[in-house]
């Protein structure tokens, strides 16, 4: 059986499920039809409260992006807690005795994670992060030609603009780069006894 029947869940890419591997396939949720309340419905938007951060940086304190990147932190956790434990549930009902198969488990928790690390909170965070850098320093070379006030919310209205032209792409480029390296290798890790 392969290590992708593991995660049950789908990423924002599953309109293209036709090109994704079988590797992918439950990890990123193509499953059946089956809705994954983690990429699925809005709480997947939590994984996107670090970007919010960082479009407001100019006016949140440090503490508060942080803050920001601790909720996509731990929707991305609970995200991995859920596939891992779909997968253990999956495991011990279809294993002989009842024993799931903790490495495969295992590695449904780890593609989760890493995925979500990327698509939810590295790749979106730095690119919001460099948005609203490049604003501000258009800002900055343009500035006395504008108002205070457009100075400063101009870097912040460009990182939030720039979040839903982002969101498709990353995830999409992550699941393919995931196809081609990481899962392959979890699938061969996988069936090792």
């Amino acid at each position: 059986e392969d290590l992708s029947r593991a995660s049950s869940s789908s990423s924002s890419s599953s309109s293209s499920s036709s090109s994704h591997s079988t590797a992918s396939a439950l990890v990123c949720g193509m499953n059946d039809g089956v809705v994954d309340p983690f990429r699925d419905t809005p709480i997947r938007y939590l994984g996107y409260a670090n970007e919010i951060g960082e479009a407001f940086r100019h006016f949140l304190g440090h503490r508060l992006v942080l803050a920001t990147y601790a909720v996509a932190s731990a929707y991305a956790s609970a995200d991995a807690a859920y596939k891992g434990f779909e997968e253990y549930t999956h495991t011990r009902n279809v294993a002989e005795g009842g024993s799931p198969h903790l490495r495969r488990v295992s590695f449904v928790v780890l593609d989760t994670m890493l995925w979500q690390g990327l698509a939810s909170v590295l790749i979106p965070g730095l690119a919001v992060n460099r948005v609203v850098w490049a604003t501000s320093s258009l800002m900055t070379y343009v500035g006395p030609r504008l108002s205070n006030a457009y100075r400063a919310v101009g870097p912040t209205g460009a990182g939030l603009a720039s979040i839903p032209f982002m969101i498709r792409p990353i995830d999409d480029a992550v699941t393919k780069g995931m196809d081609a390296y990481v899962r392959p290798t979890f699938s061969v890790w996988s069936q090792i006894n």
